[in-house]
């Protein structure tokens, strides 16, 4: 169409062998090329300065995709048991995977939130941290015989600990502001508890098959079992 600066061509041979490229007005374009397993696109818009270039042979692929106006950029790939992704933009945020067969590493970066995360699992072991400026911060680790985790939450004054390798059970748990606590040992099947709050505290035990439970409220109630 002269009128409006835009035109195509196809050409169209078999189902899976195929080419096409237009043009718009607009100031954008794109381009096709297919040939039995392999695809190839290309597209483009001059007004918003963005593009795409993505190829693909069977089930292997490489896509890039970026836009200078928006400020943003993605690479994605897969070849074999080798994948990526990675997208980006001008604010400070960044989402990056990486992954072969079963192992993955994903990184995560959001500098608006002043926010960060990190998470490693290979051959069944996995290690996940995140933090941010408000003081918020996780850490965990898992094997296949061991659970480690540990959290802090500056503001509220609140953390926890969990540690679990299959035969003894740490679990401890705070908060300042609430004024509680929670604290548990177990292993096999003797326990010990002890569970604190603004208006309660109790302990209970459980060792031998012998149980004894002691519980006070407030200041003036007390329970012994």
């Amino acid at each position: 169409n002269k009128s409006e600066g835009s035109g195509h061509i196809e050409l169209a041979l078999e189902e899976n062998k195929r080419l096409y490229a237009a043009i718009k007005g607009d100031g954008s374009g794109e381009f096709e090329l297919q040939y039995d397993q392999v695809l190839v696109q290309l597209k483009g818009n001059k007004t918003e300065k963005s593009g795409e270039l993505g190829v693909q042979i069977a089930d292997e692929y490489i896509l890039a995709k970026m836009s200078q106006t928006a400020g943003t950029g993605e690479l994605v790939f897969k070849f074999g048991e080798v994948s990526y992704d990675l997208a980006a933009d001008k604010t400070g945020k960044a989402d990056m995977t990486v992954q072969v067969g079963d192992d993955l590493v994903h990184l995560l970066v959001d500098k608006p939130e002043g926010r960060g995360e990190i998470e490693v699992d290979i051959d069944g072991n996995s290690v996940a941290v995140m933090l941010d400026r408000a003081g918020t911060g996780t850490l965990e680790i898992e094997t296949p015989s061991l659970k480690l985790g540990v959290s802090a939450e500056k503001e509220a004054g609140a953390g926890s600990f969990l540690f679990d390798d299959g035969n003894i059970i740490i679990n401890v748990a705070a908060n300042k502001s609430e004024g509680s606590g929670y604290v548990k040992v177990e292993t096999g099947a003797d326990s010990v508890i002890a569970n604190v709050s603004s208006t309660e505290r109790e302990l209970k035990m459980s060792i031998d098959g012998t149980y004894f439970s002691v519980k006070t409220i407030g200041d003036d109630e007390g329970l012994i079992s």
